[in-house]
């Protein structure tokens, strides 16, 4: 279905209609001098790009606030300090576990390579069923190598880790 967008005054009169990345252009006057079609062809391409630039942007911010929480969480556990991991929990999590003790009792039990990380590596983000999750391969006190998956949720403006789950790399 062609996407129609109507343009202000100024720009050129009339009416773009984009389909399957073909640009028709209806109704359209002179603008600046040039044809319509080239001068809107040629500011469609840079709203475009100037779109296309902004999100590759928030996406590489997005990545950035998630490797620096999940980082301060990882650091946090190697430093046993439980309220400043538990800071970075989800209010979900935070719920399920009352007291930042409890949550580290659980990570400590639960996610020992995660608890005790010798070292870390952000792999990718991926979207899975609408959720956005931060993949991390992890080495454990015990040398042995896991990937992380830790679910990423924005609260307020701000991101929180919701969960994570532990495979084998091999099984990505």
């Amino acid at each position: 279905m062609p996407v129609v967008l109507r343009l202000h005054e100024g720009y050129a009169q009339g009416k773009l209609i984009l389909s399957r990345a073909k640009l028709r252009i209806r109704r359209g006057s002179r603008c600046n001098g040039k044809t319509g079609s080239v001068a809107v062809r040629y500011r469609l391409i840079v709203v475009m790009l100037i779109g296309l630039a902004s999100s590759l942007a928030s996406a590489g911010e997005k990545e950035d606030a998630f490797r620096s929480i999940i980082t301060g969480q990882l650091e946090a556990f190697k430093r046993d300090d439980a309220r400043e991991a538990f800071s970075f929990a989800s209010p979900t999590i935070q719920g399920m576990f009352g007291t930042p003790e409890n949550f580290m009792a659980m990570v400590e039990r639960g996610y020992p390579p995660v608890f005790r990380a010798r070292a870390y590596e952000f792999v990718n983000t991926v979207e899975i069923d609408g959720k956005t999750y931060q993949r991390v391969r992890i080495t454990g006190a015990d040398g042995d190598t896991v990937l992380a998956h830790y679910e990423m949720v924005e609260i307020e403006g701000r991101w929180r880790i919701n969960g994570c789950f532990i495979t084998r790399p091999e099984e990505v």
